[in-house]
């Protein structure tokens, strides 16, 4: 088939969502489809570029940062992306749309079949869902509420990213089931380091966004804590990303006198991600809420112990904390006390991260996204 994916964000740009996306567009192109996808433009991209056995056009919209999209960046991607569409989708119509993300994406799909008569499939990813936590864009989703239940009620599937988004994303389409594919991994990228390597000191690293839903000043408190109550034990923490909360973050550092202890490396090509991980020893998300934590899960394939907050998403992942530690939210003395236990215990560490990898093998994104068939299959019965 030929496929359009519509994304306002896509790798380098963007987070979990942008890299499951390429991972779809690979795992389609492999199929055989011919696959192309729109999202929007960031300075220095080509308009057009091939990667994977799939074509990028980077001309849709205007995005600054890497890390954070803004409302007014959105609105236009919707309505470039609409209009470009429209004039598109006259000449070559594709057999199927794939939009990620509810809004902007899934509203260029729900006009798309409104007005071509194209079935088009919505991966919800959580911020663009009422009742995840999202920080200041949660008014803005509680107000577009009758909008994303109406694309949503438009789409052929509707894919959620776990079963906790799922339960979240059923009430807008009351008269069927919301899909579940959760993100892939790919694990001949992301593997363990090899056993040799040895640091000097003992290396926790979290990786994402900095801003109030990761709670990364969290793990900062943490680490001081551990200091006091190790101070003949070397340890460290390094940040891998960005955000608006990165000058608050680093003023906290600069407070409790671990600003050479904690370093802020932002964010790393796609290709350099997995030796962030494996340069490191134990993984932390202190995060309030998540989907389905895409670092977690890069993590656990390298090889890492994890340390996470008590929500559902982390829940599953360490499969109710067989395969890592669950502390409390918004506890630096919780998360303090599990770091502490695993700077103690190496052979724990080892165990956690043993395990972990073999919990990781089960998201192999080969496995997952050939769920995603079933997807293809329905949209093409509505097309019929």
């Amino acid at each position: 088939m030929q496929i359009v994916i519509i994304t306002h964000e896509f790798p380098p740009v963007g987070g979990g969502a942008a890299s499951a996306c390429e991972h779809l567009a690979g795992y389609l192109s492999g199929q055989g489809h011919t696959v192309e996808v729109l999202t929007c433009r960031v300075p220095g991209r080509p308009l057009r570029e091939q990667r994977g056995g799939f074509q990028i056009r980077w001309q849709l919209g205007i995005r600054r940062s890497l890390s954070v999209g803004r409302v007014p960046e959105v609105f236009f991607f919707l309505l470039q992306a609409g209009w470009y569409c429209l004039r598109r989708f006259r000449q070559v119509r594709p057999a199927l749309v794939v939009a990620f993300f509810s809004l902007p994406s899934g509203g260029v799909g729900w006009l798309m079949h409104r007005v071509y008569k194209v079935p088009y499939v919505v991966f919800v990813r959580g911020c663009d869902v009422p009742g995840v936590h999202q920080g200041w864009f949660r008014g803005w989703v509680t107000l577009l509420r009758p909008v994303i239940a109406l694309v949503c009620r438009g789409a052929a599937e509707v894919i959620a990213n776990s079963e906790y988004l799922k339960n979240l994303a059923q009430p807008l389409v009351p008269q069927r089931s919301v899909k579940v594919i959760p993100n892939g991994v790919d694990i001949d990228q992301f593997f363990p380091a090899p056993a040799e390597e040895k640091r000097e000191s003992l290396v926790f690293v979290t990786v994402g966004r900095i801003d109030a839903q990761k709670r990364v000043e969290d793990i900062v408190g943490a680490l001081a804590v551990i200091r006091r109550a190790l101070p003949q034990v070397p340890v460290s923490l390094r940040v891998v990303g960005d955000g608006a909360y990165r000058k608050q973050v680093q003023a906290c550092c600069r407070s409790l006198q671990l600003a050479s202890a904690v370093t802020f490396e932002g964010w790393q090509p796609r290709s350099q991600m997995p030796r962030c991980y494996q340069q490191a020893d134990v993984f932390i998300s202190a995060s309030l809420d998540e989907s389905m934590p895409n670092a977690v899960l890069e993590a656990m394939a390298c090889g890492l112990p994890v340390i996470a907050t008590d929500i559902p998403a982390h829940r599953a992942l360490l499969e109710e904390g067989r395969v890592g530690m669950l502390v409390a939210v918004r506890n630096p003395q919780a998360l303090a006390a599990a770091m502490e236990l695993l700077v103690r215990d190496e052979a724990r560490r080892q165990a956690l991260g043993r395990a972990a990898r073999q919990a990781a093998l089960r998201y192999a994104a080969s496995r997952m996204w050939a769920l995603f068939d079933a997807a293809q299959a329905a949209a093409r019965s509505e097309r019929n």
